[in-house]
């Protein structure tokens, strides 16, 4: 390790046959090498398909719920399926938030 009177920066010895390392974002080195961007930026389409593809199928599902909800049922069994329901309700939000938060990451990865 080598210390500088404003930071601390680590010194790596990279694998034989590797080559010089990158060093990280924030510790004064260009993280252009990072192939992960570029990944982003040509996956971002099938993301934003498949986002939309799930959405799609949720709103689709939330209606089959609300028709199942609709149903004339009285009882014990009738409160134990709505519950059912519910429960499968907040399944899809969970899975729409994540849809649209993977859609987000996409989307700021890919204009970086």
């Amino acid at each position: 390790m080598t210390s500088t009177s404003s930071q601390t920066a680590f010194a790596f010895a990279p694998p034989a046959g590797i080559g010089a390392l990158p060093q990280l974002p924030g510790m004064g080195v260009d993280a252009s090498w990072c192939r992960c961007h570029a990944v982003v930026r040509q996956c971002q389409s099938t993301v934003s398909r498949v986002t939309a593809d799930t959405d799609d199928t949720v709103q689709e599902c939330r209606s089959v719920l609300v028709r199942a909800g609709l149903l004339d049922w009285q009882g014990a069994a009738a409160e134990c399926f709505r519950a059912e329901l519910a429960g499968i309700d907040a399944l899809l939000g969970a899975l729409e938030m994540s849809s649209r938060e993977m859609l987000r990451m996409s989307l700021i990865q890919g204009a970086r």
